[in-house]
């Protein structure tokens, strides 16, 4: 299944996303400049036992190329000050 990418679970809560080498912030300032440029979301089965992974791409519309760039996490990161 692939979709935009949507940061927000609810209005409180974001999903809980591993970015490789970039922030949320950074990509999305791209984002916004730029109208050829869409985050996307794929959910896939990894592999065969059945684990489902959902793995966040950069596709820009122009060369038609597709970026790994992070995926989402299946757990809450725990915040420790």
């Amino acid at each position: 299944m692939m979709s935009e990418f949507k940061p927000k679970l609810s209005k409180e809560k974001e999903k809980p996303i591993n970015i490789y080498n970039s922030t949320l912030e950074e990509l999305y300032s791209d984002y916004n400049d730029n109208e050829n440029q869409k985050i996307i979301e794929v959910c896939i089965k990894k592999n065969r036992s059945g684990t489902k992974k959902t793995l966040i791409y950069h596709f820009e519309m122009t060369t038609q190329t597709f970026q790994e760039i992070g995926y989402v996490l299946p757990y809450q990161m725990e915040t420790y000050y």
